[in-house]
């Protein structure tokens, strides 16, 4: 329920601040006194577009804050838990308009997403204006009404649940036998590839490793050539290192008897003297195991070449890489078995969604078979009660072509409309005049606002077309729907405004600068007045008096 909002800084609106109870509140005014516009602003609470051009003063932002009553209402409890919101059983939504025009949403001063707000909302009032009620018209509109007539809402919701993962998963099965058959087109190709790596038996670093081979096969001869001289210098010549630092120990090994100092030097020299004899027997092992080979080099040339070719026709830079293809081909060829398994087990899937969708179509045809005459009962009833006793309505529920399923279930659902007697029943949207859709529509916002769960209906001038004796009926009516939910009427007639549990009024006052919209509560004689000035005009009449009295009364 709406307890009480808050605009400032929209259109007309400076600021103003209303509260609200349950029951039937009017609110009423002059044409462009800005009735619609607390509409507008409880639109942007419902999610709708934003504009910036609605600002009244260009400087300042925008603010529209409601506080509902939430307790008892599952769905929202759900939404919160959803998204991390923090509860409260009187919750606030609140909508700003920046005057760069960035729009920001906050339910309990928590910053959200537009969309949750509209999730939200959606779950916490409705509004209806003139302007919607070719809604009637429409498919979705006519489904909801005979739903929540039938009161299945839920199990049509979770129908539609299910739906979307049918959906979801024939897609996704769509999208298995096209990569399937893609796959399939590719098998011979990526069976010749990967033959051709495995083949190659590539290994990690293959390239440099035989580069540095093939560079010591190719230098083979010159590598023995300064090795052999190495040998000589450290070994085998005459005079060598070895025979020179063996002449250097002994001179030390002499010395050091008469010069104890000379104890360390000879020590390092011993070190050196076992450290050559192991570079001299390193050289000449090295010179030993260096031979020309042209056998082996060919071999590593063309492994090399056809790693190169490999690396080339692939477009790669390593074996490496060579080898993380091989294995992305293989995993490749393995999926496409995998994804027969998958498509194998998907249609299983689908099958057994397809009979669970099925059978909860069934029941919910069932519902709204049951439920269609009553509703059409309901309408008549409602509709003779507005001064519209020959109109009929006939709601036709048929089974969709082919035994196929929709997002609403099996089936076809239409409004259709007979205003006079005779003639045939055709579209609402063919044969009925706006005053007729006004009435026709408020007969079934009626029908079904006890079924509903939302707690909150804003009407917004639906009225269009009536007048008279007509009028004070409609009013009747709405009063009817205030017994099981709030409803906010915002209408130009006396006869319903009479009606209200409470009553606002909108007005508007100017000064040389600009114009603001104002609000007041009516009550006793300003109420009598107000209804007065409806009937009779600026000019109020004594007449026109006890009229709003008998209204009143």
């Amino acid at each position: 329920m709406l307890q009480s909002i808050h605009i400032t800084n929209y259109a007309i609106i400076e600021d103003i601040a209303l509260d609200f109870s349950d029951g039937l509140t009017v609110i009423t005014g002059e044409t462009g006194a800005g009735k619609s516009i607390l509409v507008g602003a409880l639109g942007l609470l419902a999610g709708q577009r934003s504009d910036v051009q609605a600002l009244r003063d260009n400087s300042k932002k925008c603010i529209a804050e409601g506080a509902f009553l939430v307790k008892n209402i599952p769905d929202i409890l759900k939404i919160f838990k959803e998204n991390e919101l923090d509860y409260q059983e009187v919750t606030t939504l609140r909508r700003e308009i920046s005057p760069e025009g960035k729009s920001r949403s906050f339910i309990n001063d928590t910053p959200v997403t537009l969309n949750i707000l509209k999730q939200v909302s959606e779950n916490l009032f409705d509004i209806h204006s003139q302007h919607e009620t070719l809604l009637i018209s429409e498919k979705d509109f006519q489904v909801l009404a005979l739903d929540a007539f039938a009161g299945q809402e839920n199990q049509v919701s979770q129908y539609r649940e299910f739906y979307r993962e049918w959906t979801n998963q024939k897609r996704l099965l769509e999208e298995l036998r096209d990569k399937e058959s893609r796959l399939r087109q590719e098998q011979d190709y990526l069976l010749f590839q990967f033959n051709e790596l495995e083949t190659a038996n590539l290994l990690p670093d293959e390239v440099e490793n035989l580069e540095k081979e093939s560079d010591e096969l190719t230098h083979a001869d010159e590598i023995r050539r300064e090795l052999g001289a190495a040998c000589g210098i450290c070994s085998r010549g005459e005079v060598n290192l070895l025979v020179q630092l063996k002449a250097l120990q002994q001179s030390l090994t002499r010395s050091v008897r008469f010069k104890p100092a000379l104890h360390d030097l000879l020590s390092r020299v011993d070190a050196a003297m076992i450290e050559l004899k192991d570079i001299s027997g390193d050289l000449e092992n090295t010179f030993n195991s260096v031979a020309s080979d042209p056998d082996r080099l060919t071999l590593i040339n063309d492994r090399l070449d056809l790693i190169n070719r490999l690396l080339k026709k692939h477009n790669l830079r390593t074996t490496g890489d060579l080898m993380s293809m091989k294995n992305e081909i293989q995993n490749k060829i393995n999926g496409i078995t995998s994804i027969g398994t998958d498509i194998e087990h998907l249609e299983k899937k689908i099958a057994k969604t397809s009979g669970e969708l099925h059978l909860r179509a069934g029941k919910i045809s069932k519902g709204r078979l049951s439920a269609a005459p009553r509703l059409t009962d309901t309408v008549h009833k409602l509709l003779r009660q507005m001064g519209m006793a020959d109109a009929r309505i006939n709601i036709s529920v048929t089974d969709i072509p082919g035994d196929l399923l929709g997002k609403d279930g099996k089936d076809l659902i239409r409004f259709l409309f007979l205003p006079n007697k005779g003639g045939e029943f055709k579209e609402l949207s063919k044969i009925a005049s706006g005053g007729e859709l006004s009435r026709l529509m408020l007969a079934i916002k009626a029908s079904v606002a006890r079924s509903m769960a939302l707690p909150t209906l804003i009407l917004d001038e639906v009225d269009s077309g009536v007048s008279g004796e007509v009028a004070g009926k409609a009013g009747n009516i709405m009063k009817d729907m205030a017994a099981s939910l709030q409803v906010i009427a915002i209408t130009h007639l006396p006869q319903i405004a009479s009606k209200g549990d409470r009553h606002y009024r909108v007005f508007k006052k100017s000064d040389q600068k600009t114009t603001r919209t104002f609000v007041s509560e009516l009550s006793g004689d300003e109420r009598i007045y107000e209804l007065a000035k409806m009937l009779s005009g600026e000019k109020v009449s004594d007449a026109a008096v006890e009229n709003a009295r008998v209204l009143l009364s």
